[in-house]
């Protein structure tokens, strides 16, 4: 009889544990996907601001073909630099009239 309540115990505690392991297990899962997510996030904010910086860049030096081109990849025009200014601000603040015009 107490072997039959030994192995009842070490059968309750066994399914205990594996309820855990397949938890923990999830949640790892779960903390994985999260980071990658984070991940992911932080690296299309970071082409972004590369794509912010590259377009500002081309539109205060003047540089027209430039300009089109990463207007034509899809760059955003309206995003903000450091000093609160446009890539279009900062052409028509140098000058730059045929930057200005760029379809």
């Amino acid at each position: 009889m107490w072997k039959a309540d030994i192995e009842s115990r070490i059968e309750f505690y066994l399914q205990t544990e594996t309820k855990d392991l397949k938890a923990k297990d999830q949640e790892m899962k779960l903390q994985e996907q999260v980071t990658q997510e984070r991940k992911l996030r932080a690296a299309r904010l970071k082409e972004k601001l590369t794509s912010c910086e590259d377009i500002a860049a081309a539109a205060y030096h003047g540089d027209v073909a430039k300009l089109k081109q990463f207007i034509q990849e899809g760059a955003d025009v309206n995003m903000f630099d450091d000093e609160c200014l446009t890539p279009m601000m900062n052409a028509a603040l140098k000058g730059h009239l045929e930057c200005v015009q760029v379809p």
